[in-house]
């Protein structure tokens, strides 16, 4: 390494701000949906959380693909996410 090469800086990058979009409270266990946008060769990525944990994500070209596919996350659909994540954690 040539000593006249800068260095990468040893900071970490801020986190991409999300957009929240809905949150369901049921028996003490919060669902979350939220977009991030990674740019516009990547596009937008909606993301479901349990309790701050990703359990499911899915990229589309278009922010309406994004907003769509998180508003059919029914409450049931989020259910069954939540007990796979049970058995997931318990295994």
């Amino acid at each position: 390494m040539r000593l006249d090469t800068p260095r990468r800086s040893a900071t970490r990058a801020a986190p991409k701000p999300r957009e929240h979009l809905w949150a369901l409270v049921k028996a003490g266990r919060r669902m979350d949906a939220s977009l991030l946008f990674h740019g516009e060769s990547y596009g937008w990525e909606t993301q479901l959380l349990e309790g701050g944990d990703l359990v499911y994500g899915q990229r589309f070209p278009l922010k309406a693909g994004a907003i769509s596919r998180s508003d059919r996350a029914s409450p049931r659909r989020c259910q069954r996410t939540v007990k796979i994540s049970q058995v997931l954690k318990a295994g």
